[in-house]
């Protein structure tokens, strides 16, 4: 199971048991889900690829500028 997540409560709980599942913690403010779907895209296969490796927390950052 993954939980995708804005939420760093999430994060944070994890991050103190070794159970769970994994989480990809989406670093965005408050935006439509065209914005966030299309913020995410370019990113979705290292996304995918961290979760095959078994990251337990993938922390997505929006690219700086």
């Amino acid at each position: 199971m993954v939980v995708v997540t804005k939420d760093e409560d999430f994060v944070e709980r994890i991050l103190r048991s070794n159970a769970g599942p994994q989480v990809v913690w989406i670093r965005i403010g408050n935006c439509t889900n065209r914005v966030l779907f299309g913020w995410l895209e370019p990113v979705m296969a290292d996304i995918i690829q961290q979760i095959e490796s078994g990251s337990r927390v993938i922390e997505v950052l929006p690219a700086r500028l």
